[in-house]
């Protein structure tokens, strides 16, 4: 867990600093070192731990080397005649405080349909579910590369009251967003079946139609774009907070309503209708609150830069 804490900690800073390219390799270090040191491990002592070893060993290992990227660029950026401004640790929580609640209910929101699953259905019901869930996932990658260069350029255009630049920014992120995620989107559509038989068993095929609700629920996330993103770092991380709360809370009710009577059917329409809810909900806000769109969608009329 302090390995853990210290890799997140660092790929952030990372990425707060502007340094994309550092941020995408310690994006892919954890991954890969991981499938190394199991390779390695496995060779020499196939056991039933090998697993658990390579994570840690990887976890170690990716955080010292983002310790590392942290301590070269914090000495390339400030000189000894910088003036540093302390702040307070109260009001380093009072910011953070909002955004820890909202990663909480983003699990809650990601994991709550395999907990119910487990409870309500047998252990295959759970398997077919999860297996639904990351295919459905594959569109997120591009969303992570989007926003980890979005982010920043989010907060930096926010804090210097360059609001026409900001919705500018926000609106191409979403457009190419959008379009990344697309192709992923018709492909898991189209190909859904031959992909669940061909790569998990015949027996996995039961888990397209769940599939599809989850990537309705990843469409909208891509018309909406940096929605999260664009609320913490414009100074409504409490709103967003209340939001995705809101929606975990329905998430939770929906599962325990359908999940008996639908199965796995019911956990993905659940995890779909509170995802399509705090997207739209934050797209709403922030029309209503500045009378600009974040979103993106082709053949609607969209703002000029």
């Amino acid at each position: 867990m302090i390995f853990n804490a210290l890799l997140d900690l660092t790929t952030q800073a990372i990425r707060g600093l502007k340094l994309i390219r550092a941020f995408a390799f310690m994006q892919i270090l954890r991954p890969l070192s991981m499938l190394s040191f199991l390779f390695i491990l496995t060779y020499w002592h196939a056991g039933r731990n090998v697993p658990v070893y390579a994570l840690l060993i990887a976890i170690g290992l990716t955080s010292m080397i983002g310790i590392v990227i942290i301590a070269v660029s914090f000495r390339e950026k400030i000189q000894a005649g910088n003036p540093v401004q302390p702040v307070p640790l109260s009001r380093i929580i009072k910011i953070s405080h909002p955004m820890f609640m909202t990663a909480s209910m983003h699990y809650v929101v990601g994991q709550t349909g395999i907990v119910m699953l487990g409870v309500f259905c047998p252990v295959s019901e759970v398997g077919y579910y999860a297996v639904a869930v990351k295919l459905a996932s594959l569109t997120t990658f591009t969303l992570q590369a989007i926003n980890s260069m979005a982010a920043p350029k989010f907060s930096e255009l926010f804090h210097s009251g360059k609001m026409d630049d900001l919705f500018y920014v926000a609106q191409k992120s979403a457009k190419l967003i959008f379009w990344t995620t697309l192709p992923a989107l018709l492909i898991l559509i189209f190909l859904g079946k031959p992909l669940l038989g061909l790569f998990f068993g015949k027996e996995f095929i039961v888990a397209y139609w769940p599939m599809l609700f989850l990537v309705g629920g990843q469409f909208v996330n891509s018309v909406c774009g940096s929605t999260g993103y664009f609320m913490d770092m414009t100074g409504h991380q409490k709103i967003f907070r209340n939001i995705i709360t809101a929606a975990a809370v329905i998430n939770i009710v929906l599962n325990v309503l359908l999940i008996p009577r639908f199965g796995i059917s019911g956990a993905a329409v659940s995890a779909m209708i509170s995802v399509v809810f705090w997207n739209l909900y934050a797209v709403v806000y922030v029309k209503i609150k500045y009378n600009r769109m974040i979103g993106y969608l082709p053949f609607c009329p969209h703002e000029k830069a």
